[in-house]
């Protein structure tokens, strides 16, 4: 049996053609999973830049009792699950795991879940904790301890972000 979708822009959504096998040619291998799971009973962690806790696709399934905290070396705590920015990536990511299957808009991978999304990127002053500003800094062990002491509230934790000091370097000869 398989579930499809009725948003319409499901068609539009590329890379469901991959999941389950079928290698760009057909939606059958997700369709059989939405069968039978959507996600719900699950909490997911968005690792991430800020998403938008009032985006109708997920507005309703935000669980705003998790918090992710980090704290700096003189003292300052940012709670990173306050998500009062937005972002663009951060809202992409969010999209395309958990959109709703409502018949409107896209639908995500799993449209059921619940989740938190833990900014990475959060406006912090980089004077009291500047993490993530090179992956050089004693600074940064810290504060990735205290991110992944954050896991253990999730059960599926999605962290596609990335320092881009790590990806701009000239290389050698």
């Amino acid at each position: 049996k398989r579930a499809t979708p009725t948003d319409p822009l499901y068609a539009f959504q590329a890379h469901f053609d991959y999941l389950g096998g079928s290698f760009g040619f057909s939606r059958e291998g997700i369709e059989r999973v939405w069968a039978d799971y959507s996600g719900a009973g699950l909490t997911l962690g968005i690792y991430d830049t800020a998403v938008d806790p009032l985006h109708p696709e997920w507005a309703a399934r935000v669980r705003g009792d998790i918090e992710v905290a980090a704290g700096t070396p003189r003292g300052a705590v940012f709670d990173l699950t306050n998500i009062d920015r937005v972002e663009n990536h951060g809202i992409s990511v969010t999209g395309i795991i958990l959109a709703s299957a409502d018949g409107v808009g896209t639908v995500g991978l799993a449209p059921g879940a619940t989740f938190a999304a833990v900014d990475v990127y959060t406006d912090y002053d980089l004077s009291l904790f500047p993490a993530f500003s090179t992956f050089a800094n004693a600074n940064d062990a810290p504060l990735m301890s205290q991110l992944m002491a954050g896991l253990q509230q999730f059960d599926v934790v999605n962290a596609s972000w990335h320092n881009d000091s790590l990806y701009n370097q000239t290389l050698a000869g």
